[in-house]
């Protein structure tokens, strides 16, 4: 199970797999053909992956909206686009039906998307520093052509985005042919975590019906970010690492991200 156990106020409890995001971004940029007929080809289907995969319910607590400034109504005019509007103001999906959103972008697949999310930033709501800070999830090439679905997640101070937080841009050959993103725009970092790896880790184990003792776990060594956890009654090493949430409204909060194996 995968779960996060939030500080302060429990907000979410739905994790990022990477491997189911890249398949989100993957199912959307194989049907990327089939937009120009279709406005149907929104990366919605991201939450119906993910919870295909998990046996818990998406809890999102979240609230607030966000509304598309006139200045970023105005960039997707410009670009000629069909847009829908995620929860932060920035765009869920955006498509040009029949054409690209650029073309002309020279380098490699990750140069252009990021050169596209710069020329762009406004309608993102990001700084120039902001995309330079972008950090580079995947490039992955679809099999049998040459589209690259290239995944970007922002950060917020030393801490990556543990939800939501991530542009998508499907590009070939200089091309952008697809964006979609849960961009959350510029925010400041989170304050200091007030639980440890191990206590968010017993929070998210009791969350789930697992009731474990304090001293059953023992802190490891750590793994790309993450704390490992040897937990008596358990076969694998438990994991917990610190991100950062974005809310609309409430700027970013610290979480632990959290595997009960």
């Amino acid at each position: 199970m995968h779960v996060r156990a939030v500080e302060t106020e429990r907000e979410s409890r739905l994790s990022r797999f990477g491997r189911l995001t890249r398949r989100a971004a993957a199912i959307a940029l194989l049907s990327w053909p089939l937009l120009a007929a279709s406005s149907g080809g929104a990366l919605h289907g991201q939450a119906q992956i993910l919870d295909a995969h998990t046996p818990l319910a998406n809890l999102d607590t979240r609230a607030g909206l966000v509304q598309p400034t006139a200045a970023q109504k105005s960039i997707v005019n410009g670009l000629g686009a069909s847009v829908r509007w995620n929860r932060f103001g920035t765009p869920a999906s955006l498509v040009k039906h029949g054409g690209y959103l650029a073309t002309g972008l020279t380098g490699d697949a990750v140069t252009g998307a990021r050169r596209f999310v710069r020329q762009n930033r406004a309608l993102f709501r990001l700084s120039d520093q902001a995309v330079t800070n972008l950090e580079l999830v995947s490039d992955s090439r679809m099999a049998g052509n040459q589209i690259h679905a290239v995944i970007f997640r922002q950060r917020y101070g030393s801490l990556a985005a543990g939800h939501d937080g991530l542009i998508t841009v499907g590009i070939v050959g200089g091309k952008v042919g697809y964006v979609s993103s849960s961009a959350t725009g510029d925010a400041a970092a989170p304050g200091g975590a007030s639980l440890t790896p191990k206590q968010a880790w017993i929070k998210a184990a009791q969350s789930v019906g697992k009731n474990v003792a304090t001293a059953a776990v023992n802190v490891g060594g750590t793994d790309d970010g993450w704390t490992l956890l040897d937990v008596n009654g358990f076969s694998f090493d438990q994991r917990a690492r610190l991100v950062a949430v974005p809310t609309p409204k409430n700027g970013v909060r610290p979480a632990f991200e959290t595997l009960v194996l």
